[in-house]
């Protein structure tokens, strides 16, 4: 994951006051995202190291606030 993405996801921790389990889950989601917006023919091994700061943004859009 690159910096930029690191940095987001340390900045929604502390500005939502997320959980371990909400941190997982985003971690999940960005990588469900970034698998599916890889070409045709990735494995999900081989994807599974590419989230990228838009997977991350975009998984944090799905979040439901309370």
């Amino acid at each position: 994951m690159p910096e930029k993405a690191k940095n987001l996801v340390k900045e929604a921790l502390q500005t939502y006051n997320l959980s371990a389990r909400a941190y997982f889950i985003l971690l999940k989601v960005s990588r469900t995202i970034s698998y599916l917006a890889s070409p045709v023919g990735y494995s999900r091994g081989k994807n599974s190291n590419n989230i990228k700061t838009e997977h991350i943004a975009e998984a944090l859009q799905y979040r439901k606030v309370e």
